[in-house]
């Protein structure tokens, strides 16, 4: 199911897709909002949605938080299971029939308790229109569908603040820079860090990957739009315990590898590449840590004690107004002084993906030493002396809010200093690669709503779908030979690198050249085959042309990677 394909009452009431399976849109959300007891956040009032399923679809087993009201409408008879507030739903859940016949024992609305799990199907074999109103109001924190394991815990608090700038906060407590391995309990007491053998981080549920997707793209439009953080899709990557899909075995982790991480990242950017960029830089992070240690370890184990219950973003800031990107040489301009409580960093990082939802920073910086030197400094974003400049207005991947963050005097600890360049080449090829299948994600959600736009297009001249046409048919034959040729490629190479293959790993980087290429030039086609259409703001395909278009600017960029494998052909 795609937004493309959806049913005729799902285009008239512009439904999107549900994670739970159907249709829906949210209609009404009263305020003003506040915190519920035993809500890790604030909530609206109530909320209110359309829900649709059409013949053949389910909602599939999920509970929320709050109180649900099902209210009746239109179309077939509605089955809908309680399955109880149990770890699972029942063996023998209850069942009621919603619709008109009140005679037939039929009810027009039903109320489902806090907690309980819920499953609908339609009765007979007509599509069914519902109303479902939440209170207090829905949030996806509060939302978790069943799984063949235990269900997914539900996500507390809000992501981010709706703050664009986040500057020291003296009525903030803030933990010195020695106080590791330790969380923020309630009212902001340190808390003692659980054992990470003891926590075992969730194994990452990569049968949930197209409802995912379904569940990016709902939102994909309204973020590119308004260009904010996407928290909600970052949680529902969370619910499936995917941004922890990296966390190594030795500290009880899935410990997934590249390979899975493509299959991942490719599934997130065909539904919005801003949350899948975000969500690979914290991969990313979690597979170096893996490759080579470098945090100390009771600040690791810290953010993962976090992670289990909430989105723990981390993202290295590296590129500088001075400086550029640092893959093309040079110190950077960020300072990193010796304090009498270990160190603070003083600088401006720009490009910083994901800025204001980042719970740890990982800052490329100098040592103020007379020989200075050079590594990455750990910050926690609620340290002070941290400012995030909203200066992120891009073509594509708006909702990336790759912002400006400015350092002053910040509380650090050192991660990585005067580390050897020789161990982090298996990351850059996991860099290569991850990023690689994201943007073929793009390009293959591009290609979804060109079939589905040449399927229906009819012509009236020609009286038959554009998709009649051999041109056509030609055009899309070449774009999916090269969308699955260079996804296999880059499927391939990284279970190679996985594998612990150098060879493969040092191709990475030509891999990375070529499946961006392809998934550029695909996009292009489709806007070239569909004309004003391609370009229309009501329609996908140009937001995903102005997405794939970013795959350019990663590291390492065309140039140097065709200069670097000249001088090799050359033996320079």
């Amino acid at each position: 199911m795609d937004q493309e394909s959806r049913p005729r009452t799902a285009e008239l009431l512009d439904l999107a897709p549900h994670p739970e399976g159907g249709w829906y849109r949210e209609t009404w959300r009263a305020g003003p909002e506040s915190v519920p007891d035993g809500y890790p956040g604030p909530r609206a009032a109530a909320t209110g949605i359309y829900f649709l399923l059409a013949p053949g679809e389910e909602s599939a087993w999920h509970r929320v938080r709050s109180d649900e009201v099902w209210l009746w409408h239109s179309g077939g008879p509605l089955t809908l299971l309680d399955g109880g507030d149990t770890d699972a739903p029942a063996d023998a859940p209850a069942a009621v029939i919603l619709g008109p016949d009140l005679a037939a024992g039929q009810r027009p609305q039903y109320v489902l308790r806090a907690g309980h799990w819920q499953s609908a199907r339609p009765a007979a074999t007509a599509e069914v229109l519902v109303s479902c109103v939440v209170a207090p109001g829905f949030d996806f924190a509060d939302f978790s569908l069943f799984s063949a394991g235990p269900p997914a815990l539900p996500l507390p608090g809000p992501l981010v603040s709706e703050a664009d700038s986040l500057p020291a906060r003296p009525d903030r407590p803030v933990p010195p820079a020695d106080v590791r391995g330790c969380r923020n309990g309630p009212a902001g007491r340190i808390m003692p860090t659980m054992s990470i053998d003891i926590i075992g981080i969730a194994a990452p549920q990569l049968d949930r990957l197209p409802e995912v997707t379904r569940a990016l793209a709902a939102k994909a439009e309204q973020n590119d739009r308004s260009a904010d953080f996407p928290a909600e899709g970052i949680r529902v990557v969370h619910a499936a315990g995917l941004l922890t899909a990296t966390v190594d075995r030795r500290y009880g982790g899935p410990g997934v590898g590249l390979a899975d991480t493509a299959r991942i990242l490719s599934a997130l950017g065909r539904g919005d590449p801003s949350v899948a960029l975000i969500t690979a830089m914290t991969l990313f992070a979690h597979a170096a840590q893996g490759a080579l240690p470098t945090w100390p370890e009771n600040v690791y184990q810290g953010a993962l004690d976090e992670s289990v219950a909430t989105p723990v973003l981390i993202n290295a800031l590296r590129v500088e107004p001075e400086l550029g990107t640092p893959a093309r040489g040079g110190l950077p301009k960020t300072m990193a002084r010796k304090t009498e409580d270990g160190w603070a960093v003083t600088g401006r990082k720009i490009f910083s993906t994901g800025a204001v939802g980042l719970r740890w920073m990982a800052v490329w910086a100098r040592t103020d030493d007379a020989e200075p030197r050079v590594g990455s400094f750990l910050v926690r974003n609620d340290a002070p002396g941290i400012t995030i400049d909203r200066t992120w207005d891009h073509l594509g991947l708006r909702a990336s809010r790759s912002d400006d963050v400015t350092f002053e005097e910040t509380p650090a600890v050192p991660a990585r200093l005067d580390t050897p360049p020789g161990p982090a080449l298996p990351q850059l090829a996991w860099n290569a690669l991850g990023l690689s299948a994201l943007y073929l994600g793009v390009a293959a959600a591009a290609r979804d709503w060109l079939v589905t736009f040449l399927l229906e297009r009819t012509p009236a001249a020609l009286g038959a779908p554009l998709a009649t046409l051999p041109r056509f048919q030609q055009a899309v034959g070449e774009i999916e030979a090269a969308l699955n040729a260079v996804g296999d490629l880059v499927d391939a190479l990284a279970r190679r690198v996985d594998e612990g293959d150098g060879t493969a790993t040092g191709h990475a980087n030509a891999v990375k050249l070529i499946a961006t290429r392809a998934a550029i030039n695909s996009v292009e086609q489709a806007v070239a085959l569909t004309g004003n259409n391609g370009l229309t703001r009501k329609n996908p395909l140009e937001r995903h042309y102005r997405d794939v278009l970013c795959a350019r600017v990663h590291t390492p960029q065309e140039d140097s990677i065709t200069v670097a494998a000249g001088r090799a052909a050359l033996g320079l």
